[in-house]
C-alpha cells in the first residue's frame, strides 16, 4: 500500500473551459481522499467523512513529534535497526522502540527481521513529500531574523 500526495487539476465534460480548481489528493492505506485547494466560486467541493477525517488526522497526529520526524529522517537513505537509530538521534532505545512502534501501526513503516535484527525502513515515501511542502513553507514565511535552516 502505497501513500501519495499529489496535486493537479480536474476536466469536467464539455471542454476547456470547464476545469475544476486545483486539488489535493491524499492516498493513504485505506483510501484515496480529495480536497480542493482553491475553490474560486463556491461549488459543492467534495468532503470528508468524519471517519476518514480521524484517519487523516491520525496520520498527522503519529507525524507530529519531533522524535518520529527524526527517524524517518535517519531511515531516508534506507532500513536501519534500533541500535542504529539510537546511535544516529541521540533518543533513548525505550523512545526509539516506541516511536517505531507508533509509526509501523501507522502503516509508515515496514518491519523485517532477520535473525535477532529487526530491520525498519519507510513503507509510505509520501512522508518525505509531506515534509518537503512543509518545510518549504515554513521556511517561506519565517522572518530573516529568525532564520532556520528547513532544507531537506
Amino acid at each position: 500500500m502505497m501513500m501519495a500526495v499529489s496535486t493537479g487539476f480536474c476536466e469536467l465534460g464539455g471542454g476547456a473551459g470547464n476545469k475544476l480548481p486545483a486539488f489535493l489528493v491524499v492516498s493513504i492505506p485505506n483510501g484515496e481522499y480529495i480536497w480542493p485547494v482553491s475553490t474560486g466560486k463556491k461549488k459543492n467541493p467534495q468532503k470528508l467523512g468524519s471517519a476518514a477525517l480521524e484517519k487523516v488526522a491520525g496520520t498527522f497526529r503519529v507525524l507530529g513529534e519531533a522524535g518520529r520526524l527524526a527517524l524517518l529522517q535517519e531511515m531516508k537513505g534506507g532500513e536501519r535497526t534500533v541500535g542504529e537509530l539510537v546511535e544516529l538521534t541521540g533518543q533513548g532505545q525505550a523512545s526509539v522502540s516506541k516511536h517505531l512502534k507508533l509509526l509501523h501501526e501507522a502503516g509508515l513503516l515496514a518491519r523485517r527481521k532477520e535473525g535477532v535484527k529487526v530491520f525498519y525502513g519507510v513503507k509510505e515515501e509520501m512522508v518525505f513529500s509531506l515534509c518537503k511542502l512543509v518545510c518549504g513553507s515554513l521556511a517561506d514565511r519565517q522572518r530573516p531574523r529568525d532564520r532556520v535552516d528547513f532544507s531537506i
